[in-house]
């Protein structure tokens, strides 16, 4: 007897399996029963237990093809993002610097003073904010221009201790 190769859908596939694992059985009449009821199924769909293996292993490689597909499209969309976000960390209207972004944060210790010198000899700073340092004199403790260069030096990760 011959069969034409007719191509089986999931839920023909599931059923017939679902079948054939009742073939485990010990008991001998229950397993003799679900291999001739899925050869029966396999017969009414023109189909023999060859084409069934082709039709799972054709199923298996769409769903690993779908997978894949996926991952690749989430690949791309990181890839994409990750470029953009590295444009914008060399993007000197931010003030960021692959130093400032992927380094331990630095500790200063010592005075304010000292935290304002270092901030203006030895970071990047964006215009405003060197000026802003630059016009800072006086500097009281817990006044607002102590918070300003804290507030700077913790934009640039720095981390200060009074000594």
């Amino acid at each position: 007897m011959t069969f034409q190769h007719l191509e089986l859908d999931q839920r023909d596939i599931e059923r017939i399996i679902k079948i054939l694992e009742l073939s485990t059985s010990d008991i001998d009449g229950e397993a003799l029963a679900a291999i001739r009821k899925s050869r029966q199924i396999l017969q009414k769909l023109g189909c023999n237990y060859e084409t069934l293996i082709e039709a799972v292993r054709t199923s298996a490689r769409r769903d690993v093809e779908k997978k894949v597909s996926h991952l690749q499209a989430a690949l791309r969309e990181q890839s994409l993002e990750l470029k953009m976000l590295k444009k914008q960390t060399e993007n000197p209207k931010f003030g960021l610097t692959k130093e400032t972004i992927f380094t331990e944060p630095m500790t200063v210790r010592g005075s304010i003073h000292k935290l304002k010198s270092f901030l203006l000899t030895r970071l990047n700073l964006q215009k405003y904010e060197r000026e802003l340092l630059e016009n800072i004199s006086n500097i009281a403790p817990k006044s607002k221009e102590e918070y300003l260069i804290l507030i700077c030096a913790r934009r640039h990760k720095i981390l200060f201790h009074t000594s």
